[in-house]
């Protein structure tokens, strides 16, 4: 019988949640290839420099953020 840590069962929800991440800047740079990288470390930084339910919407450094005009 295999039994995960509470540390190897965070370690892989996290890595599920950056590359969840990692693809939505990648949808949101229009898919271009080439940028994998770039994507996962930024998707990395934003996991975690902000709280749970705030990455959203965040756009990638150095993209504007898109909304409605005011």
């Amino acid at each position: 019988m295999s039994t995960q840590s509470s540390t190897d069962i965070r370690k892989a929800t996290a890595h599920e949640e950056i590359a969840r991440r990692a693809h939505e800047l990648w949808e949101q740079d229009d898919r271009r290839p080439g940028n994998d990288q770039k994507h996962w470390f930024e998707a990395e930084h934003q996991l975690r420099s902000v709280s749970p339910g705030e990455v959203k919407g965040i756009p990638a450094a150095g993209e504007k953020k898109k909304g409605r005009a005011a």
